[in-house]
Order: C-alpha cells, then sequence, then structure tokens
C-alpha cells in the first residue's frame, strides 16, 4: 500500500488511473460554497474531450483549486468529476462508456479497495478496479450490492453521478476540509469473485397507503403534539434535537435520516405517519436538491430496511384530540365574520381609480405603497386586487427585474368605474350588503386554467347588483360601514337591510339576467392574459389551453386566424401600455425624440415606410405630450443653470482674449509689404529712406500718417487694425500672398538693379526663393527672409 503526495501531481495520478487512455467527454464540475447554507446555487459545470483535453482539464482543476470563493474570501471550491467517460457531451445511462472502477460512498477507512479518498473528517469513498469494464446499468448494480454489504450511502447506486475529486475542499456544514487521497493500492478484484462474495439486493419493499400519509402531513401539528417521541425530540436538551438540527451525527444526511426512522419504527409508529413525519423532520434539503420523488424513495428504502431488520415490533397508531382531514381556508377567520369591513372591494377600486393617472390610467405603486394609502393591510389589497384581475378590471405589471410594480387599468375596469361611480350618485342612503362568502373561494380554489362557476352576479361584471357597496352618509370613518346597531355618535338605529328582492324597485337597479351575453374572442382572450398575470411571454398553446379550459364550445365556433390576430393585437397593446408607463422614467431627450418621430409618422399617415407604425403612434401620441408638457418646467430651469454656466464660460474667454500676446515673428517688412497690396496708390516704401519704421507700433503711424483717411472698414480685410495693436498674427489668403511676394519681388528686384547688381545676382535668387511661395498655400510670414 502507498500513499501518494497531496500535491496537485495526486489529481493527474487519480484521472489516469480512472480513465486512462480512455476517448470519451467527461464532466468536471464545482461550487462555490454551500447552497444549503443560504448561498445561491453556484454549479457550474463544463465538459472535456479525452485524451485531447487532458493538459487543459488539469489546468482547470488546478486554477479552481487555487480559486477564492466569493462569499468568504478563503480559496477552494467543490470540485466533481464523472465516475466515467461518455459517448457525447451529456450525463446519462444511454451515452455512459464502460469502466473498470467501482465507486461507493460513505465507508469506513478500513474498508478494503484500490483507491480511498477522504471526503471529510469522518466519511470516505472507496474505489475498486475490476479485471473488466461493465457499462452503466451493470455497474450500478455491484455498487447497490456493495452499499447493501457496507451500510453506505444510498447515492452509492447511481453509476453516473459525480464524485470529489483530490484537489478539492469539501465546503458543506460550514467547513472547509480538502480532500485528498488517503492510500492506494495494486489490488484488483474480479467480477466473478465479486459476485460470489457480495449479498444479493435487498428485495425487501413495504407498502405505503399514501393517501394515509397525506392525511397525516396535513394534520402535521397534532401528531407532533401528542404524546410521543416526537414531541419529546422537540426539548434542546435530548440527543434527537442535534439529529433534527442537522448537527450529522451519523456523518450523512442519509444516515440521520436513517436513525430517526429506525427510532420511530421501534416506537411503533405505523407507516404513513412515519413517512408523514419523515418529511417534515428529516428533509435536510433533499427536497430541493434531488426532488420530492428522490425523498419519498429514500424514507422508502430506510424504512422497509428498518422493518426487515425488526419485524416484531408492535405497531400502535397516534391518537389525536381531534383529527380531520385537509380543507381549505375560510373566507375570513371565525373572529372577522359579521363584523364591517374597513374599506370595502368597489371602494377601494373606486379611489385606486381616481388615484391613477387620469391620461394613462397607470398607478405607479406597489401593493404595499397602496395599502398604505388606503390604511388597510397589504393581505386586503392583494386579496382585492386577485378579485379585480380576475374580472379584468386591472393589470398587476411587475418588470424582470422585480424593483417595482405599477397598476394598469383596463377599459372593463373604467366602464366599472362609471357603473359604480353612477350607483353611488343613486343610492346615497342604502347600507352595504355582507360581501359574498364565495367572492374569495372563485379565485383561491381556482387555477388560471380552471374557470370558477360560484361567481356571484356583482363579481367580475360590469352591472352590479341590486345592493351595491356604498358608504353610509353617518360612518365614523369616510371608509367604514354600518350594517347595523346604534350609531356611537348621533344613537340612531340602524336596522340591518333585508334580503335582495328579485323585482325591480324605484331607485334600483335590477340584478344580471340569467342568461349572460356570449363572450366575444377579444375579451377571452384578454381574460386569459390577465389570468395568468405577468408572464414574460405567453404563448399561443398557453392561451389555446385557457380557451379550451374554459370555453370549449365557444373555441369551436372561432376561426383560427381571429384568434391568432387577437392575440397579437392583445400582445402588442399590452407591449404598448408597458411603453407608457415606462415614460415617466425616461429622460427628456428621449422624450423629446420620440415626439419628433410620432409627429414624422403621423404626417406620413399610411403611405411612408413607417405606415406599420402609424396606430403605436396614435397610441403614444397623448402620453408622450401630457409627459412633456409636465417635464418642461423641470427642463426649463435645468436649462437655465446651463445657460448661466456656459455665459460665464464665454465671459471668461472673452477676458483672456481681451490679453495681449505675445509676437510670433511678425516684421515691419510683412505689415509694409500687405498695406502696399492693399492700397497701392497711398503706400510707396523707399528702401533708401532712414525713415521706414524700425516697430511694428511705428509701423502702425506710419501707415496712419501715409494716408490718414484710411478707416477700419477699408483695411477689414487685413484682419481689423486690433492685430496691429495687440499683435496677433493674421492668416491671409494665398491670393494676396502672392499679391505681396510679386510686389515685394519687383520692388527689390527694382531696387538692386538701381544699385548696379544686375540681373543675374539678386533677381535670379529671387526667382528661385518665391517658386515655392507661389506653389503652396503658406502665410507670408514664413517667407519673410529674401535676402
Amino acid at each position: 500500500m502507498t500513499t501518494p503526495p497531496h500535491t496537485h501531481n495526486t489529481v493527474a495520478y487519480f484521472l489516469d488511473q480512472l480513465y486512462g487512455d480512455q476517448h470519451g467527454y467527461m464532466l468536471l464540475a464545482w461550487i462555490d460554497g454551500d447552497p444549503r447554507e443560504g448561498m445561491p446555487n453556484t454549479y457550474r459545470e463544463e465538459y472535456y474531450e479525452l485524451p485531447r483535453q487532458r493538459r487543459a482539464l488539469n489546468q482547470r482543476i488546478a486554477a479552481l483549486h487555487d480559486c477564492r470563493s466569493q462569499y468568504d474570501g478563503t480559496p477552494g471550491m467543490n470540485i466533481y468529476v464523472s465516475q466515467c467517460l461518455f459517448t457525447a457531451p451529456k450525463r446519462s445511462y444511454h451515452t455512459a462508456l464502460p469502466s473498470r472502477w467501482l465507486w461507493v460512498d460513505d465507508v469506513t477507512p478500513e474498508t478494503p479497495c484500490t483507491m480511498l479518498v477522504q471526503s471529510s473528517a469522518q466519511s470516505y469513498q472507496a474505489w475498486l478496479q475490476l479485471d473488466q469494464a461493465l457499462n452503466a446499468k451493470e455497474r450500478s448494480q455491484f455498487q447497490q450490492r456493495l452499499r447493501c454489504a457496507w451500510q453506505a450511502d444510498s447515492c452509492s447506486a447511481n453509476a453516473i453521478g459525480l464524485v470529489r475529486v483530490p484537489a478539492g475542499y469539501n465546503r458543506k456544514r460550514h467547513s472547509r476540509f480538502a480532500v485528498h487521497l488517503a492510500h492506494t493500492s495494486a489490488t484488483m478484484w474480479t467480477t466473478a469473485t465479486l459476485k460470489q462474495k457480495l449479498p444479493p439486493l435487498d428485495q425487501t419493499t413495504t407498502t405505503i397507503d399514501m393517501a394515509a400519509v397525506e392525511q397525516w402531513y396535513g394534520n402535521l401539528d397534532g401528531l407532533l403534539n401528542a404524546q410521543g417521541l416526537p414531541r419529546r425530540w422537540r426539548n434542546p436538551v435530548v440527543p434527537g434535537w442535534r439529529v433534527l438540527r442537522g448537527d450529522l451525527s451519523g456523518g450523512s444526511t442519509s444516515e440521520d435520516r436513517y436513525i430517526v426512522i429506525k427510532s420511530l419504527v421501534l416506537h411503533g409508529y405505523p407507516d404513513a405517519e412515519i413517512m408523514a413525519l419523515a418529511r417534515a423532520l428529516c428533509d435536510f434539503g433533499a427536497s430541493s436538491d434531488k426532488g420530492s420523488a428522490w425523498l419519498d424513495t429514500d424514507i422508502t428504502r430506510c424504512l422497509a430496511k428498518v422493518r426487515a431488520a425488526h419485524p416484531h415490533v408492535t405497531i400502535s397508531p397516534t391518537r389525536t384530540a381531534a383529527t380531520q382531514s385537509a380543507q381549505p381556508l375560510p373566507q375570513v377567520a371565525p373572529r372577522r365574520r359579521g363584523r364591517p369591513h374597513r374599506i370595502t372591494s368597489d371602494v377601494a377600486f373606486c379611489q385606486t381609480f381616481e388615484a391613477a393617472d387620469a391620461g394613462t390610467h397607470i398607478l405607479m405603486q406597489t401593493v404595499g405603497e397602496r395599502a398604505r394609502a388606503l390604511k388597510v393591510s397589504k393581505a386586503t389589497i392583494e386579496r382585492y386586487e386577485r378579485v379585480w384581475r380576475h374580472a379584468g378590471y386591472i393589470e398587476r405589471i411587475t418588470p424582470a427585474s422585480r424593483a417595482y410594480s405599477y397598476l394598469v387599468i383596463t377599459e372593463a375596469g373604467r366602464t366599472q368605474y362609471q357603473v359604480l361611480r353612477s350607483t353611488r350618485k343613486n343610492h346615497q342612503t342604502t347600507v352595504e350588503q355582507p360581501r359574498p362568502t364565495t367572492i374569495r373561494q372563485h379565485v383561491t380554489d381556482t387555477g388560471p386554467l380552471k374557470k370558477a362557476t360560484n361567481i356571484p352576479p356583482d363579481a367580475g361584471s360590469g352591472v352590479p347588483s341590486a345592493y351595491p357597496c356604498v358608504l353610509h352618509p353617518d360612518a365614523r370613518h369616510p371608509h367604514e360601514t354600518i350594517h347595523g346597531g346604534t350609531h356611537p355618535t348621533t344613537g340612531t338605529t340602524h336596522e340591518a337591510p333585508p334580503l335582495p328582492n328579485t323585482e325591480q324597485q324605484p331607485g334600483n337597479i335590477p340584478s344580471v339576467p340569467e342568461e349572460a351575453t356570449p363572450i366575444t374572442l377579444a375579451d377571452a382572450v384578454r381574460e386569459a392574459f390577465a389570468a395568468y398575470g405577468q408572464v414574460a411571454r405567453l404563448t399561443t398553446k398557453q392561451i389555446r389551453s385557457y380557451l379550451t379550459a374554459n370555453y370549449p364550445d365557444e373555441l369551436a365556433t372561432w376561426h383560427d386566424a381571429a384568434l391568432t390576430y387577437w392575440i397579437a393585437a392583445i400582445r402588442k397593446e399590452r407591449g404598448w401600455q408597458r411603453q407608457i408607463a415606462a415614460l415617466k422614467t425616461k429622460p427628456y431627450a428621449y422624450l423629446v425624440r420620440l415626439d419628433k418621430k410620432i409627429s414624422r409618422i403621423l404626417i406620413e399617415h399610411t403611405s411612408g415606410i413607417n405606415a406599420p407604425l402609424y396606430p403605436w403612434a396614435c397610441a403614444m401620441t397623448s402620453h408622450v405630450t401630457v409627459e412633456l408638457a409636465r417635464r418642461e418646467p423641470m427642463h426649463d430651469r435645468a436649462s437655465i443653470h446651463r445657460q448661466r454656466a456656459r455665459h460665464t464660460a464665454c465671459v471668461e474667454a472673452i477676458e483672456r482674449d481681451r490679453q495681449p500676446r505675445q509676437p510670433r515673428g511678425q516684421t515691419v517688412e510683412q505689415i509694409m509689404c500687405v498695406a502696399s497690396v492693399a492700397m497701392p496708390n497711398e503706400v510707396h516704401i523707399d528702401h533708401d529712406n532712414s525713415t521706414v519704421p524700425a516697430t511694428l507700433a511705428e509701423a502702425v503711424q506710419w501707415l496712419r500718417g501715409c494716408h490718414p483717411n484710411v478707416q477700419r472698414a477699408q483695411v477689414a480685410h487685413l484682419d481689423d487694425l486690433a492685430w496691429w495693436q495687440h499683435r496677433v498674427p493674421i492668416d491671409l489668403s494665398p491670393a494676396l500672398v502672392q499679391q505681396a511676394a510679386q510686389w515685394w519681388y519687383r520692388e527689390r528686384y527694382t531696387h538692386d538693379t538701381a544699385c548696379g547688381q544686375g540681373d543675374g545676382g539678386a533677381g535670379a535668387s529671387w526667382r528661385s526663393q518665391l517658386a515655392p511661395m507661389n506653389r503652396s498655400r503658406v502665410s507670408l510670414h514664413q517667407h519673410t527672409a529674401f535676402s
């Protein structure tokens, strides 16, 4: 027996022994932290093709070993690999390749094996090497027999499951244990020897009455409070409390579950009661990780195993004081019955409608904000909104971020508000009738695919009943109604109203007739959208399933093309409502651009390329106009602030420009040249005259003295006289530069000829210097040195 070193080389040794030179896909998975500790599910997986990507696999495992957790900052991840290779990047029994290794979880350190991996302080995983490769189903049977022989964990039966790899960490239960190879050996087992020595599979099964399990699971309080073992477990002093709390007294969740089930069996509990108690007390997160079906199977397996080991235990069922079957909750609590409501559903709907935006009929309030506004509980608002949503009056829109929600009042809700408003005007002294007990029942007992059949006439219809819900004029609170008794302030006695009469009375609105108007296809589709609530994308199949469940007869008469049209139209209508609701969160510049786009679409009408957007523009124009009018004062105030800041910057720039600047190499000759070109009749330079100005200031004064009538407008092409005063360089046009250069050449050439220098001296040099000047757009001050 040899003990390998605890380095990254151990990982390469482990993978070489497990996969060898076999070709296929292997699965590498890792988890950051423990999801059962309240952390989000950070499970990630990658497939690698071996042996081609073996080097990349080793590098990835080394990087995960050194990676730090995002929760506590400590290095290490839960690293897993598959037990075998697969023919495709899919982990299933169908794609699993044959393997020569058997894996058993949760064994003792003395277990004979080829490789022993220590995964926690008290848990080991055994690997047995076979003389031949077996498929996944055969390996699963051998691993089940090894599990029964060594009392191992039930997960050992999975022949394609994920196993821990050395170099990873076990982060379960607030721990950080380094997984490593405990020891290795060269032992190899033959399949014939294992078949002879291993016990056969335990075929012991038990039959559990699942109806009784559901009954006890619905009356779990009576089972836990009865005189027996579960009641004593609730005492923190007894050892059973540590097991139920999940302190892993047995080393694993399966062993703890087995301990609890064995205790209940030895105390004489029936199988149905044990199943219900194990579900509630021994879940340990298995139902969320592996599913409730796996949990029931594991409980049944443990129960069958304990029953087979202790067949002579006397069963004594639990007797509770009052055992009753699970049933839906009543409409209101018993203490609430007969008491007046603070605010009724109709009054709350009217106030909600009045609080919404008059143009868009959208109320930007969450359920909690609406409850605080009406001074009622959040549960009351949720109950009322379920009734309104089922009737088609409202839609509660929740974005994907779930940061907020808002309310959209539909066309049916607007009609209902008008009906309730007229009813309140006609019945100012009518006392409110108690709310029917079936209003909530048709909401809680039915899902989106099952329409209630016991809805009262005034629930979900646009016509009120004979006794609508109105406020009493003498009520203590504007939202409180009085059903009978003596008023506390006036002493007036109010009798409870009699039962409604089916005959029409003066001043009363008749009740709904028995034969309702057939529903239209558009209303049915809207009802389907409202029943599903705020879903990211409702499919046509979901709408058809709702219509099939609620309107089978009408669906047979509706045409498929019409159904497809109305689904698309209402989906588009709901999208427009979401866009309208989002206008309040858009910036002002976006609204201006949107208004221009809508105006262009409306002008083009149906003749341009934006013809399909014409209905959208008609629906959005009024809402965008209202929002722009609301935002305009705020935008003006911000614009004034920005204008002031811009004005201040301009003033500072002007002050900087007024400061004198340094000259950039301008000479007196440049000024005289430009002046001669601009005013050839008034300016003439005599090079022999000693009175030629030597500075820029003298040049300005000389120019003004030569021609006193020179005005600023006449030398505007010289970029203003301020250039000479402040010594700012000018940017002359190429034509003016060429004229000045020719004049300067002519004057200098004439002067040189008169001095006897001839045509072959300075004149030739001046021509060569003027050649590049005529071909390029350069400033005059770049060609001043002509001598």
